[in-house]
């Protein structure tokens, strides 16, 4: 099992055992640091206090993995942000209503990209009403990214 897998085992466990959910894991490194970035969300949003709360119960859960990272490292707990990335069939149902940008592997009538706003998910496929009105759906394992339109 590769760590990443490992971690983000982890890390959703703590996240959602308190009540938010997971989003997403990044590990790597910048430059000569090493970072653990976690992204977290509830309904209403997540605020800094939700932030520091997860970091000590993150930071305490993987001290006692203190085998698993075997170096130094920084880690973040953060807002997925407004443009979020989606990527369950429980993120599009979240969502349901929003405008949202689809980039897809294999094209669907010959494009890979998709705008419009979400109708529904469900049996593992996002429905659209595309931006001339049409009906789409989409395989969610095909979507390679999908992220919030933001309208400000």
């Amino acid at each position: 099992m590769s760590i990443t897998k490992e971690l983000t085992d982890i890390v959703s466990e703590v996240v959602r055992k308190n009540g938010y959910d997971f989003v997403e894991l990044k590990y790597g490194k910048r430059g000569r640091a090493w970072f653990l970035q976690v992204f977290a969300d509830k309904e209403g949003g997540i605020k800094l206090q939700d932030c520091e709360l997860l970091s000590k119960k993150l930071g305490y859960e993987l001290d006692r993995h203190g085998d698993l990272l075997k170096h130094s490292y920084r880690l973040e707990v953060s807002s997925p942000g407004l443009d979020r990335s989606l990527k369950s069939e429980s993120d599009f149902k979240r969502y349901k209503g929003k405008d949202i940008n689809i980039r897809l592997f294999n094209p669907v009538s010959d494009n890979r990209e998709w705008k419009g706003e979400i109708t529904k998910s469900e049996d593992g496929k996002v429905f659209i009403i595309d931006n001339k009105g049409e009906d789409r759906s989409f395989d969610i394992e095909n979507i390679a990214s999908a992220k919030l339109e933001i309208h400000i």
